[in-house]
């Protein structure tokens, strides 16, 4: 835990205030991070390690270091000055009740409650930043619309918001604007699957570990995970990784429950059907023999591939349209965000006046060799898709803030599974294989 707890602050120290755009001193500490993680996998370096109850109290306070980082940046970049500057003071408020309550008298508040704050400051945080300049908002909003239309959203032009950017582009798959057409139809707004799926994935997590420790600890796990630092700058911005995240954790809820386990891989299936980078985890999880005599068997399989038949239909419809927002649209030259600004090696390559390919082509190779190495060491499927994920960020050439928030967001899975791990007795022993993190 303490590895994992002091790699969440360094990341978030590296990104939070420059938004993970490149700098020195971010891009460095990023390498320390992922050179940790990955060595602590190894036999090359041994960690020492506080006894169990000191890590699980270290661990606390480290969330709530975490939550007053976060209210030091709470707000949008686009939102009503004023309306930050309450929100700021409403959430130190917030945390810092908390954490008296916490550590004075052994209290929290309740689950029900801090799910409230929540969703209020994110309805005010969307309410005083109704506008944001931001083409993730408008092709999320106007892809479902055009989808009752009709319209294909791979073949479309979307509003224009950037100067100079023809808006002829949807880089994500097609299940994220089928899932986001009954929040655009009654609430006018897609960043409204934000603060559902958020409040979704506080719910399994609660439901996960309810019964492996006393309340008061879940609520300060919920709590840090609802209010992560630019938590808020996610939501005005409509980055759907906080909407991935809650379909993993719907896989892990059923697949831990032995009466509905056959579910899971629907929604392992959809927890691939947002973005491309989560297809990494596939091959991770069947090198594991546990997962992968349950996988095979015709249903699981069958509602596992059921989501995938998205992306065929439209691959059938406009095959070129598809594949080149998918696939060739996503190329360092055609990429419309400004990938020269990235946190990841090849931009720190490029600044030490290294080829732009070459540098492109040096990431691939390291990534690939990290995930080698990650498919055949034996570590639990969780610390190898952290890993995963990170490497990916940091070895190729387009990675921000929103792509390292994925990252913590399983990172603070890891940690939560490792607190709460020993004292699982409710589920059954594959769960505590897919979620213990080894060594």
């Amino acid at each position: 835990m303490t590895i994992l707890g002091i790699s969440i602050l360094l990341i978030f120290f590296a990104t939070t205030p420059n938004l993970g755009f490149f700098t020195i001193p971010s891009i460095l500490t990023v390498t320390s991070v992922i050179l940790i993680l990955i060595l602590n996998t190894s036999s090359l370096i041994k960690i020492k390690s506080f006894d169990i109850k000191s890590e699980k109290v270290l661990t606390i306070y480290l969330f709530f270091i975490l939550l007053f980082y976060s209210a030091i940046y709470y707000g949008g970049l686009y939102q009503n000055k004023n309306s930050i500057v309450l929100g700021y003071f409403v959430l130190t408020g917030f945390i810092l009740i908390n954490f008296i309550r916490y550590h004075f008298f052994k209290k929290t508040f309740s689950f029900i409650f801090i799910c409230t704050v929540y969703v209020l400051m994110s309805l005010w945080t969307i309410f005083n930043s109704p506008h944001p300049v931001v083409d993730t908002v408008v092709v999320l909003k106007e892809a479902p619309q055009m989808l009752i239309r009709g319209k294909n959203p791979y073949s479309s032009t979307f509003t224009q918001v950037y100067p100079n950017v023809n808006p002829n582009y949807y880089n994500y798959l097609p299940f994220s604007f089928f899932y986001e057409l009954p929040f655009v139809l009654l609430f006018k707004d897609p960043r409204s699957v934000i603060v559902f799926s958020n409040l979704l994935s506080a719910i399994l997590i609660y439901k996960l570990f309810k019964k492996t420790d006393k309340e008061r600890v879940i609520n300060v796990f919920v709590l840090t995970f609802l209010f992560l630092p630019r938590t808020f700058y996610m939501l005005e911005h409509a980055y759907l990784d906080p909407v991935i995240f809650s379909f993993f954790l719907l896989f892990i809820f059923f697949y831990v429950n032995k009466n509905k386990n056959k579910f899971a891989y629907l929604f392992l299936g959809l927890f691939l059907s947002f973005k491309q980078p989560p297809i990494l985890t596939i091959p991770l999880f069947l090198k594991e023999n546990f997962f992968r005599k349950d996988f095979f068997k015709l249903k699981n399989f069958s509602l596992f591939l059921l989501p995938l038949i998205l992306p065929l239909i439209y691959l059938a419809i406009n095959s070129k349209a598809f594949l080149e927002d998918i696939v060739f649209g996503l190329n360092p030259a055609k990429i419309t965000s400004p990938i020269s600004s990235s946190l990841t090696l090849p931009t720190l390559l490029k600044y030490l006046s290294i080829n732009a390919n070459f540098a492109y082509l040096i990431g691939l190779i390291l990534f690939a060799v990290t995930f080698i190495y990650l498919f055949f060491k034996k570590t639990s499927p969780l610390t190898k898709i952290v890993i995963t994920f990170l490497a990916f960020n940091y070895f190729t050439y387009h990675a921000f803030f929103n792509s390292y928030f994925l990252v913590i967001q399983f990172l603070l899975l890891a940690i939560t599974t490792e607190y709460f791990g020993q004292a699982d007795k409710a589920h059954s022993k594959k769960s505590l294989q897919l979620f213990h993190l080894g060594s």
